[in-house]
């Protein structure tokens, strides 16, 4: 609207269409980020709109999208919420560089909210405009797809999801001469080895994904390839490296006040805990674990408040303190259930079964090993179904 002329012609249009029953003003109070004096309309019946797009060219349907993307994106009180729609009307302007950020700002805004599925398609909308664009976006904005979707696809261990971002980290990492991007789809790939139990081709990719790294000089990715490779060497049952990766992992986040690094602070601590109850010191473990669940608690990090609690459990398991123990499994199974978390869920169930167990409570401690093992049948967790049948297995005296 250039001038009052513009203004009086505009409510003319407005107050003929309203008098043919093709559109009309929304009520008051259903729009609570406009101001009073403003009037919004709306189409009487959808089709009516999809009818009138229809009439318009590509290059008028894409002029409207990117005014209206711009004047959501200016509005006084732009929301969160409104990332999707911003992403789409950006797109359907053309300007995809602006439609991929905001494709990441609303996959981001559905993960806090715990929409898996609409996170994830965001995240594939902004895959798509990233291969449209060629690749040729900064390595920041690469990197942060690739490393926010590997973070929610890592929570479910959604091994194809996984296997697929860092593949496609590592050869653009290749492409574009990234050290980042290559060290990142290579600790990645590391992972994928690690779940399906192949460690000793795990722990060579990790030590090549670690000199990429330190070339990148990118502290998270540094701690977290530590942590990766801590776990490796408790796999291995190299226990001291185990503690010496883990610790470095320690020393790299200390420092930091980014939610991320605190994050990874947390999980190498998780991994402390276990190896030192590993190696027959399960006061240590447990003074690890509890240090771990307040730190998650003050950062609000659902996923390290469980697993915090299933290592916990492993420790006072050893330290003969049963009934504590299952009290903790008990919690830790719900929390687990409502974030989904089927690993941690798993093996809260293996502590309960072994807590019970020793307890003498053999229906229990039968009931939770089953449900382990269907946890860790159904979602493919090698490592969990190998646990459990260590307990289902007859002894030699049996046979």
């Amino acid at each position: 609207i250039r001038d009052r002329y513009d203004m009086l012609h505009l409510a003319a249009m407005l107050e003929a269409l309203e008098r043919l029953r093709l559109i009309h003003p929304l009520q008051a109070g259903r729009m609570s980020n406009t101001s009073s004096a403003t009037t919004v309309y709306v189409f009487n019946h959808e089709r009516i709109r999809e009818v009138l797009l229809l009439e318009l060219s590509t290059a008028q349907r894409r002029a409207i999208s990117l005014r209206v993307a711009k004047a959501l994106e200016n509005s006084e009180n732009p929301l969160a919420h409104q990332a999707a729609v911003l992403a789409h009307h950006f797109e359907e302007g053309g300007e995809y560089r602006k439609a991929f950020h905001y494709w990441l700002e609303a996959a981001q805004h559905a993960q806090h909210l715990s929409g898996r599925g609409e996170a994830y398609n965001a995240f594939r909308q902004a895959e798509r405009l990233l291969i449209r664009l060629g690749y040729a976006l900064p390595e920041s904005d690469i990197y942060r797809l690739f490393s926010a979707w590997a973070e929610l696809a890592g929570q479910s261990d959604d091994i194809e999801v996984l296997a697929h971002l860092y593949s496609s980290a590592e050869q653009l990492g290749n492409r574009l001469r990234s050290p980042l991007l290559t060290g990142f789809g290579l600790m990645g790939a590391a992972l994928v080895m690690t779940m399906r139990i192949q460690y000793g081709q795990a722990l060579t990719t990790l030590n090549r994904a670690l000199a990429y790294l330190e070339k990148a000089g990118n502290q998270y990715e540094l701690a977290q390839c530590y942590h990766w490779r801590g776990i490796l060497h408790i796999y291995l049952n190299m226990n001291q490296k185990a503690v010496a990766d883990l610790e470095r992992a320690l020393q790299f986040a200390q420092s930091s006040f980014d939610p991320r690094m605190r994050q990874a602070m947390i999980n190498a601590r998780i991994y402390l805990s276990l190896v030192y109850t590993l190696r027959g010191w399960p006061q240590e473990g447990l003074k690890q674990a509890d240090q771990a669940l307040q730190e998650s608690r003050q950062i609000m990090y659902p996923n390290g408040i469980v697993r915090s609690k299933a290592m916990a459990a492993r420790a006072l398991f050893y330290l003969g303190r049963y009934h504590e123990a299952i009290e903790l499994c008990q919690l830790g199974i719900q929390r687990a259930e409502a974030i989904e978390n089927h690993r941690a869920n798993a093996c809260l169930h293996i502590n309960a079964a072994q807590a019970y167990l020793a307890l003498g409570h053999l229906d229990e401690s039968w009931q939770h090993l089953q449900t382990g093992l269907k946890i860790g049948q159904e979602r493919g967790f090698v490592d969990v179904v190998c646990d459990c049948l260590l307990y289902t297995s007859p002894s030699p005296r049996d046979s």
